[in-house]
């Protein structure tokens, strides 16, 4: 059970940045159930018993990101984004209470409230912690401008 094993967590989802390689806002992008990517990233934290407070990193969203952190069901507050994702995620941390700190990318909505659980116990234990899962695809190293070496998916 998480509450005696994990303390008091902030959750900070970056959400600064222009979608550039997508080429549109995919945060601001409707899934089925009618919430937006951000929205149904926020709520997977915000839904985890050891999240205490939920920081948002934003930038040219920062509306939005206002509309869902008035409807958090936990503390949360909206700082800006910086001109790097490192420069966000600091900007982030300035506003954290929690004792631990998770960093989420809110273009992943879709984290389990085990795999959070996990990364939380870990970091918690460990001083740190990122999920990862096992490769799905074939991966191709590139030789030269050819392809090259196959890595196994183990390796991934």
């Amino acid at each position: 059970m998480v509450q005696g094993s994990v303390p008091d967590t902030t959750a900070i989802l970056v959400a600064a940045g222009a979608s550039r390689r997508m080429g549109f806002d995919k945060l601001s992008y409707r899934l089925p159930d009618g919430r937006t990517v951000l929205e149904t990233s926020c709520a997977a934290l915000a839904a985890h018993p050891a999240v205490r407070q939920v920081v948002l990193v934003a930038g040219a969203n920062r509306p939005e990101c206002e509309r869902i952190a008035a409807a958090c069901p936990k503390p949360c507050c909206v700082v800006d984004g910086g001109e790097t994702r490192a420069d966000s995620v600091r900007n982030g941390l300035a506003a954290a209470e929690g004792a631990l700190v998770a960093i989420h990318d809110a273009a992943r909505p879709f984290v389990s409230r085990a795999v959070i659980t996990a990364a939380l116990e870990a970091a918690a234990r460990t001083g740190a912690a990122a999920p990862a899962g096992p490769g799905k695809g074939t991966i191709k190293g590139a030789q030269g401008g050819r392809g090259g070496s196959t890595p196994g998916r183990a390796m991934l």
